[in-house]
């Protein structure tokens, strides 16, 4: 394996299990919030990221590859209100997307289509869904008089 892939999927790895930390605290702050259908959307945002984490390591450990997963801290949030709690979400969603566009360009120019054909399919149909779901949320909180981030 490219040791620029190993690497991009070694972040990976770390970063979606951190989300998944996120997700689940956001999961439960919208819980809270009496909005159990964005709390529904996140439980099954944690059932992706879990599979997804599950394919990167198998992939690497099919190829005999090192697995290097950086210990996980994660402190519960306190938000103070719901607006500030969508930004720091939106925030994380940004830095994923960053991530996950960064390791599917890399799979393009690789030697091994295999690298491509799993990023596609682990992260292509997430990209899509994450800017509509952004995007009706940021209409909401304009609606609200309120500004998300950029």
């Amino acid at each position: 394996m490219d040791k620029n892939i190993e690497k991009a999927i070694n972040e990976l790895i770390d970063a979606e299990l951190w989300s998944s930390s996120l997700y689940a605290d956001m999961k439960a702050y919208l819980e809270n919030a009496r909005l159990p259908m964005l709390a529904s959307w996140l439980d099954i945002e944690i059932q992706k990221k879990d599979y997804r984490i599950n394919e990167l390591i198998r992939l690497k450990v099919l190829e005999g590859n090192t697995l290097h997963i950086n210990e996980l801290s994660y402190t519960a949030r306190r938000w103070e209100n719901l607006f500030s709690a969508l930004n720091e979400f939106f925030e994380h969603e940004q830095y994923m997307a960053k991530l996950t566009d960064g390791f599917c360009k890399l799979t393009l120019h690789t030697d091994n289509a295999r690298y491509h054909a799993l990023a596609c399919h682990l992260y292509d149909s997430k990209t899509n869904l994450e800017s509509i779901f952004v995007e009706v949320l940021h209409i909401f909180a304009k609606d609200c008089g309120k500004k998300l981030i950029d």
